[in-house]
C-alpha cells in the first residue's frame, strides 16, 4: 500500500485522516454501484419504456405469458427428473 498515494506528504497518518479516507471510498464505492445498478437495468428490462405507456400493451401480455409458459416447462422437466430419481429406487 502506498500511503503518500492515499495521504499526501504526511509524515503520521491520524485517526481521523484514515476516517476521511474511509468516507471517501465509501463514496466511490456507492457512485459505481448506482452505475452498475443503472447498466443492469437497461440491460434486463429492454421492454420497459414500451411497456409503461400502455399497462394493458400487448409487449406486457406476451412477455407475461412467455414467463408462465417458461415456468410451466421448468416445473415438467424438474418433475419428471424427480420421477425417474424415484423410480430408479
Amino acid at each position: 500500500m502506498d500511503y503518500k498515494k492515499l495521504f499526501g506528504t504526511k509524515k503520521r497518518v491520524t485517526t481521523n485522516d484514515i476516517l476521511l479516507r474511509k468516507y471517501e471510498v465509501l463514496r466511490e464505492l456507492q457512485g459505481k454501484q448506482q452505475l452498475i445498478g443503472e447498466y443492469a437495468n437497461r440491460r434486463f428490462t429492454p421492454f420497459l419504456s414500451v411497456t409503461e405507456k400502455d399497462t394493458h400493451s400487448v409487449v406486457r401480455k406476451f412477455t407475461t405469458g412467455l414467463a408462465v409458459f417458461d415456468g410451466a416447462l421448468l416445473a415438467w422437466r424438474i418433475f419428471r427428473r424427480i420421477r425417474r430419481l424415484i423410480g430408479r429406487r
